[in-house]
């Protein structure tokens, strides 16, 4: 895989994130072939949110409102890395 397409597919993914449109995200996944959970929406919010927590180019005011999701609908706003 070439370095332009690796830093397409990031800045497609940060604005995907970014975006909080359910589906913006999910074409994001069937795209680059990414597994989520459709079953469970919260499930899935709850992903997104902690996704978004891991980038560094994601705005602060971003990070806030995933952390108050998070925080809201009782989950961490960690990842427990070694759990995976």
């Amino acid at each position: 895989m070439n370095v332009d397409l690796i830093k397409a597919s990031l800045r497609e993914r940060d604005a995907a994130l970014l975006s909080l449109d359910k589906d913006i995200i999910v074409r994001y996944f069937k795209k680059y072939e990414i597994p989520y959970d459709k079953s469970d929406d919260t499930v899935f919010w709850a992903a997104v949110h902690k996704a978004r927590l891991q980038l560094d180019k994601m705005p602060e005011e971003a990070k806030v409102a995933s952390r108050q999701w998070l925080n809201e609908n009782g989950f961490k706003d960690t990842i427990d890395w070694e759990s995976l």
